[in-house]
């Protein structure tokens, strides 16, 4: 498969928690499907296990063990095993909605857009939803940031609107987050922020939805 006939990867790390992944790996492949989009997903994990690797295994999913329970080394991991034109990143205990991965290549196949962090929902265990709006935009709209013309205006705005918080929220562009992976293999924490920083560091926009 070329890498133009691939547009998005999928980087889903696990550390230790086995009770959700398969959740998480669904909701990327329904999500995928609705969309009719070619996706490559990753997960890396820092242990193994039989059923895990072989739910993953029958859906296509690339399994990569890394022992380290960094979250930076998985990050790393996946970014350079990365064959799509975007990443996004999904958390173990977290899903994607049916309407993400479209949304995701219907924005940054917009010329220029680094960077893209959408709101999220909190869901129950008993699958309840709870909204969580740290976001200001109202649902179905979007802001569109130009990085190349930043004032500091724009950057407390992009700062409220917390779009440099919560990693299963983003995509990036491969290729700046490929140039980068070096040092978000060093990092320990706050990763959400370093692929914020990354995605605005060459990037000449970003959108947050």
């Amino acid at each position: 498969m070329e890498k133009e006939d691939l547009p998005i990867s999928v980087i889903i790390t696990n550390h230790e928690r086995k009770k959700y992944v398969r959740d998480a790996i669904t909701s990327v492949k329904t999500s995928a499907d609705k969309a009719g989009i070619n996706v490559e997903i990753i997960l890396v994990m820092d242990y193994h296990d039989e059923d895990i690797e072989n739910f993953a295994s029958e859906r296509n999913v690339i399994v990569i063990f890394r022992p380290e329970i960094e979250l930076g080394i998985k990050l790393k991991a996946g970014i350079e095993r990365a064959r799509g034109k975007y990443l996004c990143f999904l958390d173990d205990d977290d899903m994607f909605h049916p309407e993400k991965i479209g949304e995701i290549y219907r924005v940054m196949n917009d010329s220029g857009i680094s960077f893209y962090h959408n709101a999220i929902k909190e869901i129950g265990e008993d699958d309840t939803y709870f909204s969580i709006d740290f976001q200001k935009v109202e649902d179905g709209c979007e802001k569109k940031f130009d990085i190349m013309k930043m004032e500091n205006s724009m950057v407390g705005e992009i700062l409220r609107e917390r779009s440099d918080w919560y990693l299963s929220s983003m995509a990036i562009s491969s290729e700046i987050a490929k140039k980068y992976s070096p040092i978000v293999g060093k990092c320990v924490k706050s990763l959400d922020k370093v692929i914020f920083l990354i995605g605005i560091a060459e990037g000449k926009s970003i959108v947050i939805s």
